[in-house]
């Protein structure tokens, strides 16, 4: 699971059997209920993020080709806006905050990345300096500040945050093949992953300091969204089998 709101709303997606790939957006509910959601004429759909007012964004792959090509979506109860960034093959909707801003980026048919913010219809190029073809915003917390990965085509990524105009790199400083951030909440808490050898392996990043997260009995955990009040949540991995979990770290 990729997203939890302040009401404990927790949002990603599910397998929808069949080929490998093909999966639902799934909506987990404090209260233990679960919904599910599949784009019309969709091969899949994702969901990435749910703010607290119950707006989901994420994409869908469509039908019409052997290459699904992956389109935005913004979900209000049953009112579906689709999204296709100008000038690209592929279009996907990572973040979304209280106030509507959305982030995301498009992918071109030559395989490069180019990241934006929208709001009130109207796209904000967001691109680490020197990477403008490799960067993939991830998520956009209440304030504005905006987390992500740039330099996504070399073998090690880097994690970045836009904040006040002003672009700033975070790698976990143990990474040896990558850092990847996914979410930052309004008091500036950051969580993601870092590669090590094969494994992947969750982070918090909190007041100038990384806390490894490590899901019991896994050799893979990530961690995806945290909401504003400090709840986490990812999904985790072993040889044998793997799901979602939620915790909430001090």
């Amino acid at each position: 699971m990729t997203g939890i709101n302040d009401y404990g709303t927790v949002s990603g997606s599910a397998s929808k059997g069949g080929s490998p790939g093909q999966f639902v957006g799934a909506t987990v509910y404090s209260g233990g209920g679960t919904t599910f959601y599949s784009a019309p004429n969709s091969y899949t759909t994702v969901f990435s993020k749910r703010n607290d007012s119950g707006v989901v964004v994420g994409f869908y792959g469509d039908t019409t080709y052997a290459q699904h090509y992956a389109h935005g979506i913004v979900l209000h109860n049953s009112t579906l806006a689709v999204v296709n960034f100008p000038g690209a093959t592929d279009t996907f909707l990572n973040g979304i905050n209280k106030w509507g801003s959305i982030v995301g980026y498009g992918r071109t048919s030559s395989g490069t990345s180019a990241g934006f913010k929208l709001m009130n219809g109207s796209y904000q190029k967001i691109a680490y300096p020197g990477f403008s073809n490799s960067t993939q915003p991830m998520a956009i917390s209440d304030v504005g500040v905006i987390v992500g990965t740039y330099d996504v085509y070399s073998p090690v990524a880097h994690g970045f945050v836009y904040a006040n105009g002003k672009y700033q790199k975070l790698d976990v400083p143990f990474a040896n093949q990558g850092t990847y951030l996914y979410d930052v909440n309004t008091s500036g808490v950051i969580v993601g992953d870092y590669i090590s050898g094969s494994f992947a392996q969750g982070f918090i990043y909190k007041n100038g300091a990384f806390k490894i997260v490590v899901y019991p009995g896994a050799t893979n955990t990530q961690v995806y969204g945290i909401s504003n009040k400090g709840v986490v949540v990812g999904n985790w991995a072993n040889q044998y089998t793997q799901g979602a979990f939620t915790a909430v770290c001090q």
